[in-house]
């Protein structure tokens, strides 16, 4: 992205989860500690449209991404 002093502007995975979001979206594992996690879910919630499903990685980090308020 490009700001408007043609200086590229760093982004996040959030911000590519907010453009390509169309009913589901399944993110690589979420931190390993609560709070972050929590912090993390709700980052990706605050930019994807409310119907959206946010689907975790199956890994070690799916308990944690389900209560980060994954949805599957």
């Amino acid at each position: 992205m490009r700001s408007t002093f043609g200086r590229e502007r760093q982004s996040s995975p959030n911000d590519l989860y907010a453009r390509i979001a169309v009913c589901f979206v399944k993110i690589p594992g979420v931190p390993a500690s609560p709070k972050e996690s929590i912090e993390h879910g709700a980052a990706i919630r605050a930019v994807v449209p409310e119907h959206v499903a946010i689907g975790v990685s199956g890994d070690a980090f799916a308990a944690t991404g389900l209560n980060a308020d994954c949805d599957a």
